[in-house]
């Protein structure tokens, strides 16, 4: 429930340069019609596809030309065919480039090729603009240029250099309890005894508050653990499982786990 005043001042150096992003679609949408007055546009997210056939009347009143610009969130990216289609933007490709994933670069490089493809499907050649603010990040330049190996090289340099998938393997702990206190301890615990037990046999990141730090009353807590070999993670699993099981600290805590998650949590 804590709360204060936004007052657009840096409060560590002062700068007034500081900013809030609001990369909604409803608001982007809205932009466009003011710049470009006239213009038909839709738009497709969460609120506009809420019904059962929305998703697809919206595509094929697009693609029979009844309005001039989509505007939409990931889902437009991916596996659509308009040949008349002559111009992709994409806005703040930095959100995805700078989350807190290891699979952030690649995951960028990927959505921005489905993205960059939507245009020039057809006898028009088409052109992608690319919104960024760090012009120069390699994910963002091989995407620009469509060089899958480009991207590759520096991306499999960076998962080396930092013993991430697939270079080395990773285990996800992932602990959720109503009290804050008990999960606390409890991540602190798992990262002491797997500290006692195997010593600098495996890297330990952690324990951390997980991205989102509550739902629904849940606190969420995580630990990440790398190891170059598969069955070495497997044991630390069976490890933590038998420590916890019929462990009074442990009671009101669920533990999961997560082996080379997909998303980070």
């Amino acid at each position: 429930g804590y709360s204060e005043t936004y007052d657009r001042i840096c409060k560590v150096c002062g700068s007034k340069y500081v900013g809030g992003f609001n990369p909604g679609t409803q608001k982007i949408e809205e932009q466009v019609r003011e710049m470009f007055p006239g213009v038909k546009t839709l738009r497709m997210d969460m609120d506009t596809t809420r019904n059962k056939n929305s998703y697809d009347d919206i595509l094929s009143k697009f693609s029979s030309g009844e309005a001039d610009i989509l505007i939409g969130t990931q889902m437009i990216v991916k596996g659509h065919d308009f040949s008349n289609v002559s111009l992709v933007g994409i806005l703040l490709a930095d959100l995805s480039m700078f989350s807190n994933d290891y699979r952030s670069g690649e995951k960028t490089f990927d959505l921005l090729t489905q993205a960059a493809g939507r245009a020039g499907r057809g006898d028009i050649a088409g052109d992608v603009i690319i919104q960024t603010y760090n012009p120069d990040n390699y994910a963002l330049v091989a995407a620009s240029h469509q060089d899958y190996t480009d991207f590759y090289e520096n991306e499999i340099a960076y998962r080396e250099l930092m013993n991430y998938p697939p270079i080395w393997n990773m285990l996800v702990i992932f602990m959720v309890s109503k009290s804050e206190n008990i999960v606390d301890k409890a991540a602190e615990d798992i990262v002491s005894i797997l500290k006692g037990k195997y010593k600098d046999e495996i890297v330990i990141i952690g324990p951390t508050v997980a991205t989102i730090s509550k739902v629904k009353d849940l606190n969420r807590r995580v630990v990440y653990i790398k190891n170059a070999l598969y069955n070495e993670l497997v044991k630390v699993k069976d490890y933590v499982e038998s420590y916890t099981e019929d462990n009074e600290a442990y009671k009101g805590v669920m533990i999961a786990f997560d082996f080379n998650p997909m998303n980070m949590y």
